[in-house]
């Protein structure tokens, strides 16, 4: 049987920083085909997977979770092996010395993030963070020249930690922003009642959101739906967070509050949730979600859109948590949205085509 844990730790063993999404691209078809009538990959790296319900022009349901991951990427070699990095969407700066790391040139390198010793420190830079820039890897290759040909100028950088199973159904590993709502919507799809459904289903696998969402824009476009669902990670409530901005931890999903989204469909989706005893919270996210649920929105004559987020912990630093739970109550609120009318007749209220029933 399909577990939400065993589709996110296989998630994450496929290496996705922004612009190298299908780099793993057979793994990732590997782990989508068996739930799904049909997988393919678009040209800008985003993995868009098909659930027909089988009626004749059914109505669309995108249900979008980007895909790429932060990183490194290598912008100089230098002698004794070290490498020189900047990074590739919005990382915590302050988790990277001594970090491992994996280098993905043209065979796989093992390196860590070098640190300066306290000893060593001037009492001035004690409690100063390095830039990026001035970081270096360590990945042991003494041989300048065999460096540069090991490791092109432009090869992406992932952090090498461990998928952690931690206490009261909690995880911890790489990638968890935003392969934890991935895995949910590959349970959705394998729990789903397909008889039931009253829509097709396209879950998009998007590109690039780290570094702008411009693969959802495209992905939108291509597959121009009637009802669009953006799933991402919010920050959990937490010591030193505001609480106003964070969702709790084992309490489910929560739903935005935004003018971004349909307010109706937003209403419909948390009163799903109430009925079928699913636990689901809701967020106030006015003007930005901070999410593909920013653009998504305003593709082709506008796409009717909820934003719906999962706590997570440590968010953009190499190794987030996620609770089981959160990402099991996400696939059944799904179940329940692809197959409830009024969320259709209110998504169709607003479409340009005629859909036949």
């Amino acid at each position: 049987m399909t577990s939400y844990l065993s589709l996110l730790e296989a998630l994450t063993e496929c290496v996705s920083i922004s612009g190298t999404e299908t780099k793993d691209k057979d793994k990732i078809i590997s782990i989508l085909s068996p739930y799904f009538d049909r997988v393919e990959v678009d040209r800008l790296g985003n993995t868009i997977a098909t659930l027909s319900c089988g009626k004749t022009n059914a109505p669309v349901l995108l249900i979008d979770t980007h895909f790429d991951q932060i990183g490194l990427l290598v912008t100089d070699r230098k002698e004794g092996g070290f490498l020189s990095v900047t990074s590739i969407g919005g990382l915590d700066t302050r988790i990277l010395p001594a970090m491992d790391v994996t280098i993905h040139g043209k065979k796989e390198l093992f390196g860590v993030i070098t640190s300066t010793p306290p000893h060593l420190r001037k009492a001035e830079d004690a409690d100063k963070l390095s830039p990026v820039d001035e970081l270096l890897i360590d990945c042991g290759v003494l041989d300048t020249e065999r460096l540069k040909e090991l490791v092109p100028i432009g090869s992406p950088v992932s952090f090498r930690v461990p998928f952690t199973k931690l206490q009261n159904g909690r995880v911890a590993g790489v990638g968890l922003d935003n392969k934890a709502c991935c895995a949910a919507g590959i349970l959705f799809a394998s729990m789903v009642d397909k008889s039931a459904l009253c829509c097709d289903v396209v879950l998009l696998l998007s590109s690039f959101e780290e570094i702008g969402g411009k693969g959802a824009v495209v992905g939108t476009y291509t597959i121009s739906p009637d009802l669009a669902i953006v799933l991402d990670v919010n920050f959990a409530k937490a010591p030193g967070i505001d609480s106003k901005e964070s969702i709790r931890m084992g309490e489910g999903p929560s739903v935005s509050l935004s003018v971004l989204t349909h307010r109706g469909l937003s209403k419909r989706v948390i009163a799903l949730a109430k009925e079928n005893e699913i636990p689901c919270q809701t967020i106030v996210e006015v003007g930005n979600l901070g999410t593909n649920g920013n653009n998504i929105p305003l593709q082709r004559e506008g796409v009717p859109t909820v934003n719906m987020s999962l706590p997570l912990s440590s968010m953009h630093t190499a190794s987030e948590i996620v609770a089981e739970c959160d990402g099991e109550a996400l696939a059944k609120l799904l179940c329940q949205v692809a197959c409830d009318q009024e969320v259709w007749r209110m998504a169709l209220s607003y479409s340009t085509r005629e859909v036949k029933s």
